[in-house]
């Protein structure tokens, strides 16, 4: 295989497992914009999470990452995808309708 297709692979991989479970959670369960401190928590597990599997499958052996660094901006981005346009008049109506 060329180098350019196990790039590509793992790239893809490398955001497609890192990004599902917060994706799922956002997107398919809540289906709303999640608080800041909640999108943090979720941020920080996720993170956790990535960096365990991936230093557990040998990313650091042989040419691998040492840093991991694209854990922490993938961290950024579930951050992000979390509370992007959540405000506190959504949280105040959704706490009256209960």
């Amino acid at each position: 295989m060329s180098d350019l297709f196990i790039l590509l692979l793992s790239f893809v991989l490398t955001w497609v497992l890192g990004l599902i479970v917060p994706v799922i959670i956002r997107y398919i369960i809540v289906r709303k914009p999640l608080s800041k401190p909640v999108s943090i928590i979720i941020a920080v597990i996720n993170l956790a999470f990535n960096l365990t599997f991936w230093v557990c499958i040998g990313t650091t052996g042989e040419g691998g990452s040492k840093t991991h660094a694209v854990q922490y901006v993938m961290a950024l981005v579930v951050y992000y995808l979390m509370s992007k346009g959540y405000t506190q008049k959504e949280s105040k109506k959704s706490s009256m309708e209960n």
